[in-house]
């Protein structure tokens, strides 16, 4: 650091104190005089909180300088709340020099859209393999702890795991697929495993049946809770009808359900409604056809069918 540099001086808008113009962050902003920041660094970090990843990334932007989140979160572990000051510094490395916010923002855009910013972060990469660590088994590597965190949560989202017990089988069948396929990988005989997955898919009613999506629930109760989640309010993106129409589509969705897994159930229906059919007949025949009605002869057999019914339907009434 030059001696005419620290000789210059300004004034900070924070605090109104005068100070060596390299107390001020660097920047190659043209609305900076000076390319250097109005307010002083030590003032900038008492109003940013190192641990706010936004308010850190805007401060950048204001600055024009790029927010390496990857290098921020290791800086922090090290510095605490004079990180930007360790951050500023580290900005002075060549390979930042021709680096401007914009840059820097689009790489972090397309990780957060991919959703691999924890792969991408170190230090959240370190902390999430510890607590995958904790949840499943430190014999497992990496690449195996983030396929079984992936499966779980699949399971839970489309399974009907609604209690400890079930949420102990879905454990278990992620580490059971795991070895099926590592085992098939291996060129290994993997009956048992897949015996054993199979079991838990049965026991646990994992199968399509139990699927929870939208449109399809396991009773009336779990739609009102789902309409409470959603308060009412259709998301257009998803819902292309009002949430009346959205609300009868699932009911009318569920009773399909009801009435196609009941086995004889439509087979019931049907034969009380001829028996109500058979008996508005008799109700509205005047008193001299029902007497006539009464005169036939009663030993005929009719095949297939319901004896009354099928005498009034041949009835001239």
């Amino acid at each position: 650091m030059t001696t005419a540099i620290k000789t210059q001086k300004r004034t900070c808008l924070k605090c109104k104190q005068e100070k060596e113009i390299y107390m001020f962050a660097a920047t190659t902003s043209p609305y900076f005089p000076g390319k250097r920041s109005l307010i002083c660094t030590s003032c900038l970090e008492t109003m940013n909180d190192p641990e706010d990843f936004d308010a850190m990334d805007r401060l950048c932007r204001y600055l024009d300088i790029p927010f390496d989140l990857n290098q921020w979160t290791k800086l922090y572990e090290i510095h605490g709340s004079h990180t930007l000051t360790a951050y500023l510094e580290m900005l002075t490395d060549e390979k930042y020099e021709a680096t401007s916010w914009r840059e820097e923002n689009e790489r972090w855009k397309i990780a957060k859209e991919q959703k691999t910013i924890d792969e991408e972060v170190e230090v959240l990469s370190k902390a999430k393999i510890k607590e995958l660590i904790k949840r499943w088994s430190g014999e497992y590597s990496r690449d195996e702890l983030l396929f079984l965190e992936e499966f779980y949560n699949k399971i839970i989202a489309t399974q009907n795991v609604s209690t400890p017990i079930l949420q102990e089988y879905a454990k278990d069948l992620c580490e059971i697929e795991l070895r099926v396929k590592k085992g098939l990988r291996a060129g290994l005989d993997v009956k048992k495993d897949m015996d054993a997955r199979d079991n838990i898919i049965k026991m646990a009613k994992f199968d399509a049946t139990n699927s929870k999506v939208a449109a399809d629930f396991e009773s009336i109760g779990e739609l009102m809770v789902y309409y409470g989640k959603q308060g009412w309010h259709p998301k257009w993106h998803k819902e292309p009808q009002d949430s009346v129409d959205f609300c009868m589509s699932n009911i009318q969705s569920y009773l399909k359900r009801l009435v196609t897994n009941e086995g004889n159930f439509s087979e019931q229906v049907e034969s009380k409604r001829e028996s109500f059919n058979t008996a508005q007949r008799i109700e509205e025949m005047g008193e001299d056809d029902f007497k006539k009605y009464e005169e036939v002869d009663a030993s005929i057999d009719y095949e297939d069918e319901d004896e009354a019914a099928a005498e009034l339907s041949d009835w001239d009434v």
